[in-house]
């Protein structure tokens, strides 16, 4: 058990301390990379825990050490997302695991660009169909071999499907795969940009456009070259990568069909124009639904469909979101509407909003506009 005591740091002005803790967290992290490389101190074994104001150190502590930390346990003060010109909001990722970011827009320096773009070139894509449910194929960009060695099936539709922050397309993205297999036979094609996501928040934000231009060309190679059938795909993606599957389509020659966005990202998101967001004229039908607008997910309409489960904001058995700590019921909203999608997948009528219906393999022509709609507080959770 290690205490941290930064005392000289704390005991001053609020807005002080606050400007302190980043520092203080280098500090901690510094400690646990000299314990890590000098005394066998395992990551894996170790957790941050913090209180108030030591919450976001706790949090902060995690981001800075080299090796990856297996817990952060917070109770972040609201006052130190506030204070001052420190704009401090939770962001999280693709594992339900909270972390403090700053929402100011990021300077970046060469090295940046340059750690980015490597990341963005090693972006892999996996194809699935019913012959090999389990065991992916690699497809590459302008390698027709690729292509003809895989089960890629050109009268099959296409579905791309994306992870976000912290993921690789081994989370949830293969309980959407395994969902519409499932049903039917089709094109799954997962989009691995895990180095790229792997970074801090703004870094991989600014990856995002640059892993859609890649998606972006995998689409136009496969159309051109495999019979890809733009009006039969569609691209899904949770949170960070929701804006990565909009973009995706938005980059691409041909106009696709669908875009599934799921609680799209806030965060750095929130106030950007069309082109750098998910917006309604990235394809021709975007459907966008909306589980944790409290702090975490956009909540403006910006699809040709937006549907509030709940009124969007919060979701039963997640629990009440009241202020910015309540990080739990965050993390539950925030994976809801990528569970919400995977079960309407195997029952599209279950999800009614008056006379449409929320997800499905394929979205409702139909829904147009604003909706909401009851879910249950536990699977399944559609209510017909």
């Amino acid at each position: 058990m290690i205490l941290i005591d930064w005392r000289a740091a704390a005991n001053h002005l609020y807005s002080k301390s606050v400007r302190s803790t980043p520092i203080v967290s280098q500090y901690v992290a510094l400690l646990i990379d000299f314990l890590e490389n000098n005394a066998s101190l395992d990551p894996d074994r170790t957790t941050i825990i913090g209180y108030s104001l030591g919450g976001h150190i706790a949090s902060l502590s995690a981001r800075f050490a080299t090796g990856k930390i297996r817990e952060v346990v917070v109770y972040p003060s609201l006052l130190a997302s506030i204070a001052t010109n420190l704009n401090y909001t939770i962001v999280i990722d693709d594992h339900g695991i909270p972390n403090l970011i700053d929402t100011n827009k990021p300077k970046f320096r060469q090295v940046d660009f340059k750690e980015i773009d490597e990341s963005v070139q090693k972006t892999t894509f996996y194809l699935y169909t019913r012959n090999n449910p389990e065991i992916g194929q690699q497809l590459i960009i302008d390698d027709m071999d690729s292509v003809k060695k895989s089960f890629w099936n050109p009268n099959h539709p296409t579905r791309f499907v994306t992870h976000g922050w912290h993921g690789n397309c081994d989370g949830g993205c293969t309980q959407i795969r395994d969902a519409f297999l499932n049903v039917g036979d089709y094109n799954i094609i997962l989009i691995d940009w895990r180095d790229a996501a792997n970074h801090l928040y703004a870094i991989s934000v600014r990856s995002a456009p640059l892993v859609s231009q890649r998606v972006a060309f995998l689409i136009n190679f496969l159309e051109n070259n495999a019979k890809l059938d733009p009006n039969k795909t569609a691209i899904i993606g949770h949170s960070l990568g929701a804006h990565v599957a909009s973009l995706s389509a938005r980059f691409a020659t041909s106009k696709i069909a669908e875009v599934i966005a799921l609680d799209p990202a806030a965060p750095l998101f929130e106030t950007n124009k069309p082109g750098e967001r998910v917006d309604k004229s990235d394809a021709i039908l975007v459907q966008v639904i909306h589980t944790c607008t409290k702090f975490i997910g956009i909540k403006s309409a910006i699809g040709t469909s937006d549907f509030y489960p709940n009124g969007g904001e919060e979701q039963p058995g997640c629990g009440p979101i009241k202020w910015i700590g309540d990080v739990e019921a965050m993390s539950c909203a925030h994976s809801r509407s990528e569970m919400y999608y995977i079960e309407s997948i195997t029952n599209p009528t279950g999800f009614r909003a008056r006379d449409v219906f929320m997800g499905g393999p394929s979205i409702d022509p139909n829904a147009n506009g604003t909706y909401t709609l009851k879910t249950a507080s536990e699977p399944p959770f559609a209510l017909g």
